[in-house]
């Protein structure tokens, strides 16, 4: 792991992480009551295992934090037990659709997991447009990926967007809800 231990607080700063194993992984505590909390900073996660993982709960309050998570269907960018809650701050996250986890529906926060009927592959470009054609994310992947969440505060409810791979439309969804999930997860072991 990446960093690891019962109770992590991230207040600011920029971190980097490459990891062989999970890359930021709240865990060691008992009855599911590990917490991953994360207030500012820069994070960016490149993890063989889960990107995030909580054996207990994610809070997002602010930040961005991009996760590069792993190409195994095992694994997720995502992972936690009892739930991601997001009130602020950009989280954009990839990986592998077998076990993708988006934003819980308690969060107060717009957020959206798309799971793709393909898998993509490093350096290839996702944006996300608006109605209008204005681009609310442009993100070039570190590794392959077949799923994607993203939540900013820039995602309103009833809006349409598109989702594109190297300029290419994949998707297009109407956000509904404040966790949107469009697309099959393909359930993975693990």
């Amino acid at each position: 792991e990446g960093l690891e231990a019962g109770e992590i607080v991230i207040n600011d700063g920029v971190i980097n992480i490459v990891s062989s194993d999970d890359g930021i992984n709240a865990a060691g505590k008992t009855n599911d009551t590990a917490t991953l909390s994360i207030y500012g900073g820069t994070i960016r996660v490149n993890a063989s295992g889960d990107g995030l993982d909580a054996n207990g709960s994610i809070y997002i309050y602010g930040g961005a934090i991009y996760v590069d998570g792993p190409t195994s269907d095992g694994d997720g960018a995502l992972d936690y037990d009892n739930g991601l809650v997001i009130s602020g701050g950009t989280l954009v996250a990839v990986g592998s659709s077998g076990m993708a986890q988006g934003i819980s529906s308690n969060s107060t926060q717009y957020g959206i997991l798309v799971n793709l009927s393909t898998s993509y592959k490093q350096g290839d470009v996702i944006t996300i447009t608006d109605s209008e054609n204005n681009e609310v994310l442009s993100y070039t992947a570190n590794k392959s990926f077949s799923s994607i969440c993203y939540s900013s505060n820039t995602l309103k409810n009833g809006e349409t967007y598109t989702i594109k791979i190297n300029g290419v439309s994949v998707q297009v969804l109407t956000i509904s809800s404040i966790s949107t999930t469009v697309g099959t997860v393909n359930r993975g072991p693990g």
